[in-house]
């Protein structure tokens, strides 16, 4: 998941604390570098934070039913690749739909997550639907001769999404980004390479 920078809010290091009055730096900042394409700011790799900015743990899934469970009473949770904290170094977390468009915010402050809106200024920058994708993909790690030209530094990667049910699907083959362009209750806008 990519976020664009919020161009009316900086970036603060102002000191937090979460519920156990521990210090917390990670909600106030981007975990990676950044991409100026047009004139959007974006990250250039995959969200991977434990709070809220508030402080609050965002759950982790451990397994199958620890995902569904939380899709199935419509509460935040992450997870990683195959459950697997080591995938974490190179797709990030995934998110539910709960857990991103929960009102405590996944971003780091300064940033938000993405608009269908604002995707379609990125692609139609890029060159439209039938260019775009190629740009923004890394030129490695995808199958199928699905590599792309990077040319953007966007450094899409191919980690693919998380079914509702849980288990994930399609690392190697898609990378899936939420936005925060809501369909219904259950789910939103969500651009696909």
């Amino acid at each position: 998941m990519l976020f664009r920078s919020n161009q009316n809010s900086s970036s603060n290091k102002d000191e937090k604390k979460n519920q156990n009055n521990e210090t917390i730096e990670q909600a106030d900042k981007p975990n990676n570098k950044e991409v100026k394409i047009g004139d959007q700011t974006w990250t250039t790799s995959n969200l991977d934070v434990a709070l809220f900015q508030n402080g609050d743990t965002i759950p982790l899934a451990k397994n199958d039913d620890d995902w569904k469970s939380a899709c199935d009473q419509k509460k935040p949770m992450s997870a990683y690749y195959d459950y697997d904290e080591s995938n974490g170094a190179k797709y990030g977390r995934l998110y539910n739909w709960y857990a991103v468009k929960d009102k405590r915010k996944i971003t780091p402050n300064g940033w938000h997550v993405s608009t269908r809106a604002e995707w379609e200024q990125m692609r139609n920058y890029l060159g439209g639907d039938s260019i775009a994708g190629k740009k923004l993909k890394t030129k490695t790690g995808w199958e199928k001769s699905g590599n792309g030209t990077n040319e953007s530094g966007f450094f899409a990667i191919p980690a693919g999404t998380f079914h509702f049910l849980g288990g994930g699907q399609g690392v190697l083959r898609i990378g899936q980004w939420w936005t925060s362009s809501e369909m219904d209750d259950d789910q939103a806008y969500a651009p696909c390479i």
